[in-house]
């Protein structure tokens, strides 16, 4: 499966899926099947996720 996205798109995906913990291609499985996703803190998401913090 592929799909286009802009610059700004991609970079939004990007950063969802880091704050989400998963591989690109599960995040997007999982919402694509309208399933949640469930962030478990760990080291892997907390980095991504104070960066999106500090830009919000």
């Amino acid at each position: 499966m592929a799909f286009r996205a802009s610059d700004e798109e991609a970079r939004e995906l990007d950063a969802l899926v880091a704050l989400g913990g998963l591989s690109k291609q599960d995040y997007i499985m999982r919402r694509l099947l309208c399933r949640d996703v469930v962030v478990v803190p760990s080291s892997r998401v907390l980095r991504p996720w104070r960066i999106h913090r500090a830009r919000s």
